[in-house]
């Protein structure tokens, strides 16, 4: 299991959210529910989160995902940054780390900006029941299949400690 890396920073740019209703079949008859656009905009980020990882890829990846050649990403997007080597390639200003193996991604470690402050539940809510939760020492981890793919989601905990509260980072392999 991957540790989650240090450093991530949460925004609080959500602090303030407008409600937006909509009308529902599932609800009664003339029933409106109320989500906020703030809740939307999350939905919308994990779809497209998933979508991705069906392609071997995450939203800040660009054309590249797993089984992509690490000279090509390197050619692109220039020398990763100090510390890496042929099998991990950090990308700090990208929010990327990939492992490779004999020069082919076989891994895409994601912290993309629009990850902040999506929830555990909103995830849950979106995606449905995981293949796998577990609750490490460093984050809770729920793991969904995407295609031919795994996407896993690593959670910070809540300030107790306790339940898995807003999104660190998630991995495609």
């Amino acid at each position: 299991m991957e540790k989650i890396c240090n450093g991530f920073h949460i925004s609080s740019r959500f602090a303030s959210t407008s409600l937006t209703t909509i009308n529902t079949s599932h609800a009664a008859p003339n029933t409106k529910v109320v989500v906020s656009k703030h809740h939307q905009s999350h939905q919308q980020t994990i779809i497209n989160i998933e979508k991705f990882a069906s392609q071997g890829k995450t939203v800040n990846s660009e054309n590249f995902g797993v089984h992509s050649k690490t000279e090509d990403i390197i050619k692109k997007w220039g020398k990763p940054d100090e510390g890496s080597d042929e099998n991990w390639l950090y990308y700090s200003k990208r929010g990327m780390d990939i492992v490779a193996e004999k020069g082919k991604v076989v891994k895409i470690y994601s912290t993309d900006k629009s990850y902040y402050d999506i929830t555990y539940k909103e995830v849950k809510r979106t995606l449905g029941k995981p293949i796998k939760e577990v609750k490490g020492q460093d984050g809770y981890y729920i793991t969904y299949k995407a295609g031919k793919n795994t996407l896993e989601f690593g959670f910070y905990y809540n300030n107790e400690g306790t339940k898995p509260s807003t999104l660190a980072g998630l991995n495609v392999f």
